[in-house]
């Protein structure tokens, strides 16, 4: 894993949709390598924002290496307003305007 750099993350935290980061978070369980160390895997996430997520190291790290070093290398993406799927090729969202939706 990349080092921590807590700066990034202290003031994020109160910004992050935790609900939403939580919910993408455990929809990668399935696509996690065997070789991801435990205490980098989503399935640790609490179910809410810890009462001072900035002084809590372990948390933080978590936090970091699911925003920082995880990659979707193949897989879709879908807005759950409207429903639209976007594929992920090679890392890559195709998240272009298709003609029929202008």
């Amino acid at each position: 894993p990349s080092p921590l750099i807590k700066s990034l993350l202290t003031s994020n935290p109160p910004r992050l949709n935790y609900p939403a980061f939580l919910k993408a978070a455990q929809s990668l369980i399935p696509c996690i390598p065997p070789n991801l160390p435990s205490t980098y895997h989503p399935s640790n996430l609490p179910q809410s924002l810890p009462p001072q997520p900035e002084d809590d190291s372990p948390f933080l790290s978590l936090i970091h290496a699911l925003l920082i070093d995880v990659n979707v290398e193949e897989g879709e993406m879908k807005d759950e307003k409207d429903g639209r799927v976007y594929r992920i090729k090679n890392g890559i969202p195709n998240m272009m305007v298709m003609e029929d939706e202008v």
